[in-house]
């Protein structure tokens, strides 16, 4: 579980998050709130991105992993390798190249990562995310450019392959929070 205790947070003379505590237990929390509330700053302090200005956070796992708002993957690569670079050692390619054909990318390995639309690059880093084998995985926005089919697939995946671990899922969306379900959190 992790556990932030009087966290609090400012950028300049701005505060994000004050005396902010919360527990995340193993399953699905979803963050919600409007815009400049601190979401994605919570989740990078979560991920040890940033350190509070006060406060704890405890319970940290050692094996994080992330789908951020924007894409952080290699361009050049194709999405196997994008996937490889980040995933656990007994992971092939072959499975690599199987997870990324269950989300439907089958068709698009043989691409460069910048030939992919956004929605295909958000189902590469939604792979690579899980194939990490994380014991906490960070969803920041992670399904925007999906259709509803898509984001429905891509929601189930991540469910199904993160049981008993923590999610923390940050959204605007009421559908993608009822998608993955879990405990909701407004902020």
């Amino acid at each position: 579980m992790i556990v932030l205790s009087n966290v609090s947070k400012s950028y300049g003379e701005r505060p994000v998050l004050t005396d902010f505590s919360a527990e995340f237990p193993a399953g699905v929390t979803v963050i919600m709130g409007p815009s400049g509330r601190g979401k994605t700053t919570l989740l990078r302090l979560m991920m040890g991105l940033e350190s509070p200005d006060s406060g704890a956070i405890s319970g940290l796992p050692e094996r994080l992993a992330a789908v951020f708002q924007e894409d952080r993957l290699p361009m050049d690569f194709r999405a196997a390798e994008c996937v490889l670079m980040t995933a656990d050692r007994d992971v092939s390619r072959k499975k690599a190249e199987e997870e990324l054909t269950r989300l439907g990318l089958g068709a698009e390995l043989g691409k460069p990562v910048r030939e992919l639309s956004g929605g295909q690059r958000r189902r590469v880093a939604a792979v690579r995310a899980v194939l990490a084998r994380p014991d906490a995985l960070f969803l920041d926005e992670a399904f925007t450019g999906l259709d509803d089919a898509i984001k429905k697939t891509t929601a189930d995946y991540i469910l199904e392959n993160t049981a008993g671990k923590i999610v923390v899922a940050v959204t605007h969306d009421a559908d993608e929070a009822a998608l993955l379900g879990g405990k909701i959190l407004n902020i």
